[in-house]
This record gives C-alpha cells, sequence and structure tokens, in this order.
C-alpha cells in the first residue's frame, strides 16, 4: 500500500503515465516494447513468488480476479504482437 492508502500498483501506473507525458512521444511500437520489458521483470520475480507468496494472508478473490484480467490482456497483446497464435491463446481460455 502507498502512503496515501491506495494499491501502490496505482500509484506507479500513475507516476509512469505522469513520466512518459513529461518525456519523448513514443510510437506504439516502442510503447509496446518498454512495457514487454516492464512485464518480463515483474513477471520472473512473480514467477520466482510462485510457491511462496510472501503476503499470502492479504491475497483476496479480488487480487485473483487481477491476475485473470492481466493474464487475458496480456494474451490478446501477444496474439496481437504475433507471439501466440489462435490456438495457443485459447488453450490459455482466451481465444482471439
Amino acid at each position: 500500500m502507498s502512503a496515501g492508502g491506495g494499491c501502490c500498483l496505482r500509484t506507479a501506473h500513475a507516476d509512469l503515465r505522469n513520466n512518459e507525458a513529461k518525456g519523448p512521444e513514443m510510437n506504439a511500437r516502442q510503447t509496446t516494447e518498454k512495457h514487454a520489458q516492464a512485464l518480463t521483470a515483474l513477471l520472473a520475480r512473480m514467477q520466482a513468488a510462485a510457491t511462496e507468496i510472501p503476503r499470502q494472508p492479504l491475497v483476496t478473490w479480488g487480487h485473483a480476479e487481477q491476475m485473470h484480467d492481466a493474464l487475458q490482456y496480456a494474451v490478446h497483446a501477444a496474439f496481437a504482437m504475433g507471439v501466440v497464435s489462435e490456438e495457443e491463446s485459447a488453450s490459455l481460455g482466451f481465444p482471439c
């Protein structure tokens, strides 16, 4: 949680948006590449913690639903990028 009581991820996302607005304009490909790199780093840390979640008592169904939504968005983005086929997206539960 952030000092203001909101979700730290929302705060980090707001900070990222503010920094993007101040920085040089990026095209869709550059933005996609930047976000893919950030996801790669974050997902590696999440995978490492998957068997022993440090804050497991604080995880709720709301968090599980957020993860489901995030996976759906990631699968659809991967399909749009051409790195996931229709069959793969369907096998992950999110047909494109």
